[in-house]
């Protein structure tokens, strides 16, 4: 398996019902950090699962969950004892009009049985 390329990470996936997940970070040698956001049809943000690691090793490692008015409700999951940075920090507003749509149904289906048994649905 390839590592992926290094640099900056930023794509949105929306899903038929409306839903997006925006994932942005930077991934290099040595600190890569991901922040994947969900969104509701309505744009506004849910949830949070954010991982961050350098040289010594994982420093966050969460999932937070948001309110209605985007205020952070509940966090969990690993953080460092130095890693002082606010999940709301890391944040971003989801990008208007770019999306990477979700595969229709039958496209779906078709890239399944190409991965699952190389051939075609």
């Amino acid at each position: 398996m390839t590592e992926p390329a290094p640099g900056r990470i930023d794509t949105v996936q929306r899903e038929p019902d409306g839903r997006a997940v925006y994932t942005h970070g930077h991934r290099y040698p040595d600190n890569v950090q991901v922040v994947e956001q969900h969104h509701d049809a309505d744009g506004i943000l849910r949830s949070a699962h954010v991982t961050w690691s350098g040289l010594a090793g994982a420093a966050l490692d969460v999932t937070a969950t948001f309110d209605a008015q985007g205020k952070l409700v509940e966090e969990e999951g690993h953080r460092a004892p130095d890693m002082t940075t606010p999940v709301a920090e890391l944040i971003q507003p989801l990008p208007p009009g770019r999306a990477t749509p979700a595969p229709s149904a039958p496209l779906a289906a078709r890239l399944r049985a190409i991965v699952t048994d190389g051939g075609d649905a």
